[in-house]
């Protein structure tokens, strides 16, 4: 299973980018809680504390079972929501932590594990990418200590911890922030990664397994002898549909930041940029799609959550987004970039693309 299609991941000693879109407000916490994550004189602290903001945000609010219980109350009392949300399997997820505590390097990772709620199959495969995936992030970073070598005072650490997004039964996804640190260096280094599942077979999903087009979306791809060029033409369509959504989001986020601490708008496009790998790092979720994008060490991560809603136009209705694709009767979408066309007694003329019509 090629886990690098569904991830955005460093191969060390460059490992583990900023995890600041982790803030205070997704975590619960308030605003003196908040974690630095730059400085070395921060690194022991926020090993502590980006573990703990994964931690937290896995549990509920005291007041959660009274809420739940109104929410379900009014959901009784209306109609059927227009657009089904795929139910909750009874697949539970455990944590499996692994921890070694050694002279110059610290390591404690928890990751996931399902059981129940799914098919062996299902079940094997999910639990063998996830234990699979960290084993190897381990292995790398050992093998990165080992290159460093030791430091007079130093110790080198790797912490991270699993938050699930999404656990129903089409799919089940969850987002590692892990951090790191190498004895010497100037600061810790931090990290996001995404792993989206296919409930019903265990395969892990990537961004192109969510959309797609039909050839008549696109009114010339029926004129095209080489059926690849309609099919690039659909994947034009749909990386700007979702870069055109991205953009405009971390645009208006980007005003609301302080002066001192705005993103430069041509680093905002490039990131989001209509360009194949610019949206791997990706989550599921019941109410939509999270794209992270990753700015630099200082400015971190930038979140958009796009609405299903949003994307019905493009969603693939045999994806296990089936239950958001768009059901009414789809009408041409004109993508802006309809062909010139000449016609004359022996030729049609596509663009440069010359088609001979004389009878044989």
């Amino acid at each position: 299973m090629n886990i690098m299609s569904t991830t955005r991941v460093t191969p060390f000693p460059t490992l583990m980018r900023s995890l600041q879109n982790l803030s205070a407000s997704e975590s619960g916490l308030s605003a003196a809680d908040s974690v630095s994550l730059t400085g070395a004189e921060d690194r022991g602290q926020a090993k502590d504390d980006i573990v703990s903001i994964i931690k937290m945000k896995d549990v509920p609010p005291a007041d959660a079972p009274a809420q739940a219980a109104q929410a379900q109350a009014a959901q009784d009392s209306q109609a059927a929501p227009a657009q089904d949300t795929p139910p909750a399997p009874k697949t539970q997820i455990t944590k499996a932590p692994i921890s070694k505590e050694e002279k110059d390097c610290t390591i404690a990772i928890e990751y996931p594990q399902v059981s129940g709620g799914l098919s062996e199959e299902s079940q094997k495969a999910i639990n063998k990418t996830l234990e699979s995936f960290v084993k190897k992030q381990i292995s790398d970073f050992e093998e990165a200590v080992k290159e460093n070598g030791p430091r007079e005072g130093f110790g080198s650490s790797i912490e991270g911890g699993f938050n699930t997004s999404a656990n129903n039964d089409r799919f089940i996804s969850f987002t590692e922030g892990c951090s790191s640190y190498l004895a010497g260096c100037a600061h810790p280094n931090h990290e996001l990664i995404t792993f989206n599942f296919d409930a019903k077979t265990g395969s892990s999903l990537t961004f192109h397994d969510l959309f797609s087009l039909p050839d008549d979306e696109i009114d010339r791809s029926f004129l095209f002898r080489d059926n690849m060029q309609a099919r690039r033409e659909r994947e034009k369509l749909i990386l700007r549909t979702v870069s055109d959504y991205c953009i405009k989001d971390l645009i208006k986020q980007n005003e609301d930041r302080p002066d001192d601490a705005k993103i430069d708008e041509s680093l905002i496009r490039e990131v989001a940029a209509p360009e194949e790998g610019k949206f791997d790092l990706f989550a599921l979720t019941d109410k939509g799609i999270v794209m992270d994008f990753y700015y630099c060490h200082a400015a971190g991560y930038g979140e958009v959550t796009i609405p299903y809603e949003a994307l019905a136009e493009i969603i693939d209705p045999e994806s296990v987004l089936e239950n958001y694709a768009r059901k009414d009767e789809k009408k041409p979408i004109d993508d802006g970039t309809a062909p010139e066309i000449v016609v004359d007694d022996d030729m049609i003329i596509i663009d440069d693309i010359k088609l001979d019509i004389r009878k044989r």
